[in-house]
């Protein structure tokens, strides 16, 4: 009768315990982190803007297809490509957050596969 090839269950490689870390300990590293980012960035979720979008969108409606510049509450325009919203953009407010969106009546959702929550 042939031997049995390989190693019995209790025998070969053990690996060694990892000891995770517990979530209390990370959680002042996490939030030093984010309130630090927070600090330096400033608010960046141009929750103003899209709200300023959505709001005006009707009155735009025969702008659609062009792309529109959105600093705070107030438009700066509408540009046939998204590039030239982002020079424009560039060139009055430099390198701070502000929104270039497409005016579209109906926006098709994009799948986000791969965001993790």
């Amino acid at each position: 009768m042939p031997a049995k090839r390989g190693k019995k269950k209790s025998e070969g490689t053990q690996r060694p315990a990892v000891k995770q870390p517990a979530n209390d300990r990370l959680k002042p590293v996490i939030e030093a982190m984010v309130a630090s980012l927070t600090e330096t960035l400033g608010d960046t979720t141009l929750d103003e803007e899209f709200d300023y979008y959505l709001a005006h969108l009707p009155e735009w409606y025969d702008q659609e297809g062009k792309h529109v510049l959105i600093h705070g509450s107030e438009h700066f325009g509408f540009f046939p490509t998204r590039n030239a919203a982002l020079e424009e953009g560039f060139r009055q407010f430099g390198w701070v957050p502000f929104l270039v969106k497409q005016v579209q009546r109906d926006e098709k959702p994009v799948y986000l596969g791969w965001v993790i929550r």
